[in-house]
């Protein structure tokens, strides 16, 4: 049988690296240089590598809850979330979205070390990790999303799936 937790990985494993309803993360990504990764359209706050930095935020910050952090006091992404990239060598690019992969893998095994029990318990000084973690996919999806659109935009789109 099936438990919520491996429908859970699937789930997130799936919209990371598979193709299904929408394009996987990881394709959305291949082939692109650290100055694709950088551009912005006029009036667009934000680039495909800070949205990388974004997801990686997250997913590491939902890997640390797992563990038990208690939650960060409030504001705290705003110092870490959304920052301009000031480093935009190619290598730094690369370390970029090698962080996403480590942060996605960390995510993957921290849930396959848990119970549906476990995830259903609140964790300290909050409530249980599914009602984050249930919004990690659709997270990674919808900027998944964001990350073609702003390649389409530049010219250089990604492979259709």
């Amino acid at each position: 049988m099936r438990t919520a937790v491996h429908r859970l990985i699937e789930l997130l494993t799936e919209v990371f690296e598979e193709e299904s309803w929408q394009a996987p993360l990881t394709a959305s990504l291949e082939g692109l240089t650290a100055s694709q990764a950088t551009w912005k359209p006029e009036r667009a706050t934000n680039s495909i590598w800070m949205i990388v930095n974004h997801l990686s935020l997250w997913k590491e910050y939902q890997v640390a809850r797992l563990a038990g952090e208690a939650p960060r006091p409030s504001g705290w992404a705003e110092k870490l979330d959304w920052l301009e990239i000031r480093d935009t060598g190619e290598p730094t690019w690369q370390a970029a979205v090698e962080r996403l992969r480590m942060a996605q893998k960390q995510l993957v095994i921290g849930l396959a070390t848990r119970t549906d029990a476990d995830l259903a318990r609140p964790l300290p000084g909050g409530k249980s990790p599914l009602y984050k973690i249930y919004s990690m996919a659709p997270h990674d999806a919808y900027h998944c999303g964001q990350i073609r659109l702003l390649r389409a935009l530049h010219g250089v789109p990604a492979k259709p799936f």
